[in-house]
Parts: C-alpha cells; structure tokens; sequence
C-alpha cells in the first residue's frame, strides 16, 4: 500500500509546476489528510440515513482511488460525494444528489463536478463496483451460530457492527478478506462486557473454521490486535435491514 500511495504521489508532484513544488504536500500530510477526511463519511451516511453496507462500499471506492491518484490532485471532499453517490446507485439507495452537495458545503462540490469526476472513479476502480462487505458477514457468522447453538446472538451481532464501522475506516478493508474482518469484529465484540459470548464464539471457531483448509490460527489474533483500538468506542446503534 505504502508504495502505491508513493507511485501515485510522485506523479501528482511531477506534474505540478516546478514553482510550487515547495507549497505541496509531503506524503506524510497527505496520509494525514486522507485520515482526516474519511472521518467524515459516517456523518453523511447518518445524515442522509444510508445503511451501513453503503457506507462500506463508499469507503472501499474511496480508499482504492487513493491507491493511485494523490489528493494533491483531487478534492478528497469531492471524490468522497461521487463514491458516495455510486455507491448508493450500486446498492439501490435512493439519493438526491442535490442532497449530496448541499450537505458536503464546498465550492468544489457541485453536481457538474460530480458527473465529470465519476469517470475518473470508475477507471480508477476498473470498472468494477462489486464490493463484499464484512457486515453481511457479520450477519451470516451470527445467524450460524444461532442455528448451531439455538440461541439468539442480537448483543454480538449490534456490537460487531459497531467495530466494523469504524474498522472499515482504516486500511484493514484494503489488506484482509470481509470474511476475515467480518469473523475478527464478532470475535473481538464476543469480549465486550455486554456482550459476554466469547464461550460460543470460540467454540464455533473451533468446530466449524478450524477445519476449513487453509484456515489460519495466527490470523484471527493479528487482526483483532489492529482492530482493538475501536472495541471501547464502538456503540451499537439501532438494528437497521442490511
């Protein structure tokens, strides 16, 4: 990913003019900036009362054309509200883009900029929109396990999602599989206080993944590690039809 983001980075700077070459960004900021940035996405899905499984394909659209277009090139804002708006289009969510542009307030972000930039994104992407969220498999680990153990999962399930929404906003969605975060935010939820199944969730762990081929134990631990900074902050909100 770090060398992505140089490539990308370094063709920005290069066609910049040689006079404000010192006015530029570092690489440093501009990591800092994406962070920065992305922050704001949740506010415009609550704002605009999307369900989570459009603010996940949003961040992956955003988070992949940053892999190779630098935001010294394009308004992180603007690029956000078109990712946004195509990810609604995908999910068949119905979106006024009027409603896009008044809540983000720039002057970058107009609808004639949102219709020119869309292309930019699709090439960027390949043309391909598909996005495997980890909270449908959220879903579908806790709907197993409801059907193995015969019993409800509803505190695990709200708390898991809770994790993810704010996982998905870090590089997590970049480097691991949906199922794999999907199965490190039940796992982590399982541990939180009010949820207290970490019993069943390793016991289905251990009956069921454990004997999948190429099921890797180091894994699971690794990436609950990187996600644990979002266990204390993660609040489940109420239950919405994904």
């Amino acid at each position: 990913l770090e060398q992505k983001r140089k490539e990308a980075f370094e063709k920005a700077c290069a066609k910049s003019p040689p006079h404000l070459s010192s006015l530029l960004l570092t690489i440093d900021e501009e990591l800092v900036m994406q962070k920065v940035f992305i922050t704001r996405l949740p506010m415009l899905q609550r704002e605009l009362k999307k369900s989570t499984r459009v603010l996940a394909v949003t961040v992956a659209y955003w988070k992949r054309f940053f892999l190779t277009h630098a935001i010294v090139a394009f308004s992180p804002m603007l690029v956000m509200c078109a990712c946004f708006i195509m990810a609604c289009k995908v999910e068949e969510e119905r979106v006024l883009p009027n409603e896009v542009v008044k809540l983000a307030s720039l002057p970058d972000v107009t609808l004639k900029a949102l219709v020119e930039i869309e292309f930019d994104i699709l090439d960027a992407l390949n043309f391909d929109l598909e996005i495997h969220s980890p909270h449908q498999c959220v879903d579908g680990f806790c709907v197993d396990m409801q059907t193995k153990f015969q019993r409800k999962f509803s505190a695990l399930r709200a708390y898991a999602t809770a994790i993810l929404n704010y996982a998905i906003l870090s590089d997590a969605v970049l480097l691991y599989e949906p199922a794999q975060l999907g199965l490190a935010a039940v796992f982590l939820a399982s541990k939180h206080p009010k949820v207290n199944e970490h019993d069943w969730v390793k016991a289905y762990i251990d009956q069921n993944l454990a004997l999948v081929e190429g099921w890797n134990p180091e894994l699971l631990p690794k990436i609950t590690d990187e996600m644990s900074p979002y266990f204390e902050a993660a609040t489940p909100i109420k239950r919405e039809v994904m």
